[in-house]
């Protein structure tokens, strides 16, 4: 339980900094440095003593362990574009509570995954998170409803890479949980994947990195908390207490919210604020859901 709480905490935090760096470094400059970083530590750390080619590449597990890499490479990297890509920083916290849906996402997957028979609170917690992400999404006022074709396909894209980042992480986290006695979670080798598809859409988009104080102290904290909050939420979904881990993630959002619109000095709308308070209402109810112990794990 206790390394849910500390990934929890940790990404609480990230949506802030991220737009931060993504504004004076660059999104993907950013994600390349941070993942290329925390992927070479991790590795250090965890495979000092033991051959690492043999780790990743042995055994049959292989389709398994680049399942689980694409889908959480794609996760950051869509998480990274939602966020840098956002035209404003309200769009911002819209794209944090769009992709603050992946605990909702986390449950809804796991009954085919780890073949859970689903409840009826999981489908009344799914309505009402989407009911806060309607909330969060309509207008805040009427200058808003007449927007250029260009603006529009700005604010679709946002919002679709932030989705996209929150199915990612609920398939990558079902899958990590259905195989867990598999050796997939590589949470090194992912992290490593992710930096170099990230060096890979920073050549293709270049942005000239500005180097503050602020943005440097933004990008060492977005350093050691992915690494730390990434490798404890493996470990929380490798053990027993998934779902209360899980559970633990209701509170992102709210958290995460909070921080994110007082560090960024963006005004928090009302709508914003009970949008955020359906999805974290969603997500618990989605929770409730009961890991059942038949055949999950075969």
């Amino acid at each position: 339980m206790l390394p849910g709480i500390g990934a929890v905490l940790l990404w609480s935090l990230s949506v802030a900094f991220t737009r931060g760096i993504s504004e004076t470094i660059g999104r993907y400059n950013a994600a390349a440095i941070i993942y290329l970083c925390s992927g070479i530590l991790l590795t250090v750390i965890k495979y000092r003593r033991v051959s690492i080619y043999k780790v990743i590449f042995s055994g049959p597990v292989n389709w398994r362990l680049l399942v689980c890499a694409v889908f959480f490479s794609g996760s950051y990297l869509s998480y990274y574009t939602a966020v840098g890509s956002a035209s404003t920083r309200a769009q911002v916290l819209e794209a944090g509570l769009i992709n603050y849906l992946w605990p909702t996402l986390t449950a809804l997957a796991a009954i085919p995954i780890m073949r859970i028979k689903p409840r009826i609170v999981l489908f009344a917690g799914i309505t009402t998170a989407l009911a806060g992400v309607v909330l969060v999404l309509r207008p805040q006022d009427s200058s808003m409803l007449h927007t250029s074709s260009g603006t529009e396909f700005s604010v679709l894209f946002t919002r679709l890479c932030a989705l996209s980042a929150a199915v990612c992480w609920a398939l990558y986290s079902a899958l990590t949980g259905r195989w867990r006695t598999r050796n997939v979670n590589n949470v090194p080798f992912f992290m490593l994947i992710t930096g170099i598809a990230a060096v890979f859409f920073a050549v293709l988009k270049p942005h000239t990195p500005v180097f503050t104080p602020v943005s440097v102290t933004e990008l060492i904290i977005l350093l050691c908390s992915s690494s730390a909050a990434t490798m404890l939420w493996g470990t929380a979904m490798q053990g027993n207490g998934m779902y209360r881990a899980v559970l633990l993630s209701n509170f992102i959002p709210l958290i995460s919210t909070v921080f994110s619109a007082y560090y960024l000095r963006t005004p928090l709308q009302k709508s914003i604020l009970f949008g955020c308070i359906l999805i974290c209402a969603g997500t618990f109810l989605s929770n409730k859901q009961k890991k059942q112990s038949s055949t999950a794990y075969k």
